[in-house]
């Protein structure tokens, strides 16, 4: 729950609703323009300043890939200015997955779910007023006592993911954008994903959770014709993303 004051939180909303609103130019560009750029980090610091950088939301928005990584590149002094078609595929499947992480938190602060960061000048003043007595009922903000404000463990995401996985199953087959072949194909690696995740902790392969929750959001993002239906089940997928890149990185 918000720790904050409800002028706090609207506030809040008002700033990640103007980004939203900003994302639908700046997605007509591309990942080098220096206005995408100043979205993106504008974006950020108003997750980090109202959620804190440890957010799961803040790091699913941070995740979100805009371009097609490194490819092979024309030389010559306009090489800088290149953008591949991977680039310009990449770009368009990034804004559609920033609207739908937008939209949930979005959600999420409007329904005080989140709490709100607390400023440093704000802890430090705390601590140094010795004559300052804090409610022991109140969550602090900063202090991770509410487990939203930090990236939840598999088993929460699983919990989130059951009737999501069936429901995005369920919104492709209707898509009239897959081909056949495409919806068979995001059929197997909800199938997959499935069963990798019903598997004990151990036994769980990060790699493989990665790759199927990855091609789920690739193909998902094809299906337009469904997209404003699938955006509430989506973060369901970038959770699994999320945690399974956790699993990965060198300990």
């Amino acid at each position: 729950m918000l720790t904050n004051d409800e002028s706090s939180r609207e506030e809040a909303v008002s700033l990640l609703k103007q980004q939203l609103e900003e994302l639908q130019t700046v997605a007509s560009l591309n990942h080098k323009d220096a206005k995408f750029k100043s979205w993106r980090d504008t974006t950020i610091k108003v997750l980090e300043s109202y959620l804190g950088p440890k957010s799961r939301y803040t790091t699913r928005f941070s995740s979100i890939a805009f371009s097609g990584g490194v490819s092979a590149r024309p030389w010559g002094p306009r090489a800088t200015d290149y953008v591949s078609q991977q680039d310009v595929f990449t770009f368009r499947r990034g804004c559609e997955m920033a609207e739908v992480a937008l939209q949930a938190v979005i959600r999420a602060v409007e329904e005080a779910e989140l709490p709100r960061a607390q400023p440093e000048s704000e802890r430090t003043g705390a601590d140094n007023d010795a004559g300052t007595t804090q409610n022991p009922q109140a969550p602090v903000a900063g202090e991770n006592h509410a487990p939203e404000s930090a990236t939840p463990n598999l088993e929460q995401v699983v919990d989130e993911l059951g009737s999501s996985v069936k429901q995005i199953a369920a919104l492709l087959d209707q898509s009239e954008e897959l081909t056949r072949r495409e919806l068979k194909e995001a059929q197997a690696h909800i199938e997959a994903l499935t069963l990798e995740l019903q598997k004990p902790g151990a036994a769980r392969d990060g790699k493989l959770l990665l790759e199927h929750s990855q091609s789920i959001l690739d193909l998902a993002a094809k299906a337009t014709d469904v997209a404003d239906s699938l955006a509430p089940h989506t973060p369901a997928i970038l959770g699994v993303i999320d945690v399974a890149k956790k699993t990965l990185e060198p300990k």
